[in-house]
């Protein structure tokens, strides 16, 4: 299952021009888009129209609504409600389902671990944010609070899950330790767990071939044959975008490899979820560029997977959990970059100011009295 953090229909039009052939003007079509079943998903929960990333990764990844902000229970739980959740108050993910029936599992992603979309996979939480037992103590701190936080969840009560890669090492991390990843950080972990250290303990202590890498020469000196378990903490939050990666940082494309590597020894077969996460944080920022450059990459993850498996005998589901106030409009010529002004439209503003093909908007006017910004001197 790959998930398009954000990645609504504006943003893949957007994209098929983003990353066409602008001598031609001619636009991509993903991959994705020209598989023999497409279809549409209505995002809504039991309290918002328009989902967050938690309660739709609760939707998609165990079959139940419930609401916004929250992974991994039903709606008998308030938000932010932070005690020890019943069976009953529990959703069960495909994850669990998968590993239950024998098969091998992963959660990959570009965001960190630990956040709302693969959390999903995983946890139970009252509240997304808690990623750690620190963010909890922001909302609960008593003796009533009994809930755990996602970081300890996923290395602590998920040891079936055979890959873990993504970013948020320092939610797994004690405060008084220095990240791996970057030492010139420490953990953020109030209660002094070095929760890989355990994860890797518990591990080996039932018998299992298993690693963890907490840099990335570790990471890519892991042979995927010799393990069958294995997390890796690559970033202290997020991965960096695309387009910050320094040389020799892994790729979506790259991370998804190793997990089917690893997951595809399975002889009776593997569940993976890989996120895009980035994609929906571009939106956030408003970065228009940073959003369709995951997107890229995104699709080439897709086609590594596509490549390295029986499409005969292996669903692959492309899906995104909800979409952003971002559009593409007005006339921009398709043989220039969506990222310059508009020539169709831009010189009909009459403020002569022009203007953007790609635009983050809300309600009449999105700015209410406010000065529009002269977008005319980008380069032309």
């Amino acid at each position: 299952l790959f998930l398009g953090d954000g990645m609504g229909l504006p943003t893949i039009s957007a994209g098929r021009f983003f990353a066409g052939d602008r001598a031609t003007g001619k636009p991509v079509k993903y991959s994705f888009e020209d598989w023999d079943f497409n279809t549409v998903a209505r995002t809504y929960d039991l309290e918002t129209m328009v989902t967050d990333s938690a309660s739709s990764a609760t939707a998609y990844l165990t079959g139940t609504k419930t609401r916004t902000g929250m992974l991994g229970v039903t709606g008998a739980i308030k938000v932010k409600q932070c005690v020890a959740y019943t069976d009953a108050e529990k959703t069960i993910s495909i994850v669990k389902a998968a590993a239950k029936a024998g098969k091998a599992t992963g959660i990959l992603s570009t965001a960190r671990i630990t956040h709302a979309s693969p959390g999903g996979a995983f946890g139970h939480s009252a509240f997304r944010d808690w990623e750690s037992d620190k963010d909890i103590k922001k909302d609960c701190n008593g003796e009533n609070c009994t809930c755990v936080d996602l970081a300890q969840q996923l290395a602590l009560d998920n040891m079936d899950v055979n890959v873990i890669l993504g970013g948020g090492q320092s939610k797994f991390y004690p405060n008084t330790k220095e990240l791996p990843i970057n030492p010139s950080m420490k953990g953020e972990r109030e209660d002094g767990k070095d929760l890989p250290r355990m994860w890797l303990k518990a591990q080996l202590d039932k018998g299992r071939k298993a690693a963890y890498a907490s840099t990335i020469k570790e990471f890519n000196e892991i042979n995927p044959k010799q393990i069958d378990y294995f997390m890796g903490l690559l970033a202290p939050s997020h991965l960096p975008y695309v387009l910050d990666r320094t040389p020799g940082e892994p790729s979506l494309p790259d991370l998804t490899v190793k997990a089917i590597q690893i997951l595809q020894k399975n002889p009776n077969g593997f569940f993976l979820f890989v996120e895009g996460g980035r994609i929906d944080h571009g939106h956030h920022d408003n970065t228009a560029k940073h959003a369709l450059t995951e997107l890229v990459e995104m699709e080439k993850a897709i086609n590594v997977a596509v490549s390295m498996v029986d499409t005969r005998e292996t669903l692959i589901i492309v899906t995104a959990d909800h979409s952003h106030s971002f559009e593409l409009v007005g006339q921009p010529s398709r043989f220039e970059s969506l990222l310059l002004w508009d020539k169709g439209y831009g010189p009909k503003t009459t403020d002569n100011k022009s203007m953007l093909p790609l635009i983050y908007m809300n309600g009449p006017g999105a700015k209410i009295n406010e000065t529009r910004r002269n977008v005319s001197e980008i380069s032309k």
